[in-house]
């Protein structure tokens, strides 16, 4: 009896597997779907140009570098004077 029980058992889960897939696949020929009416389609075109667009935005914190360096010189003395080209976050080359 298990023996047999073992081999009908998933035949039958197949088999309601099988049937039941065949039963909700099909459609029914009363629900084809008709495709609408095409509608036209109304479209604006406009040349673009560009323009100058300024935004302020309030905010507030603290402006940090993304690179810091510290400047020492190679020889011992006192700074005299510091040329006017100097200024505090300007670029300079090697």
């Amino acid at each position: 009896m298990a023996q047999l029980l073992r081999i009908l058992l998933p035949l039958c889960v197949l088999g309601v597997g099988y049937f039941g897939f065949q039963f909700f696949n099909e459609e029914p020929e009363k629900t084809i779907r008709k495709r609408p009416p095409k509608k036209e389609i109304i479209v604006e075109v406009s040349t673009l140009a560009r323009e100058d667009f300024r935004v302020r935005l309030m905010s507030q914190g603290i402006v940090q570098p993304h690179n810091e360096t510290t400047l020492t010189p190679r020889v011992s003395g006192r700074i005299t004077r510091i040329s006017p080209a100097f200024e505090s976050g300007s670029f300079f080359e090697k």
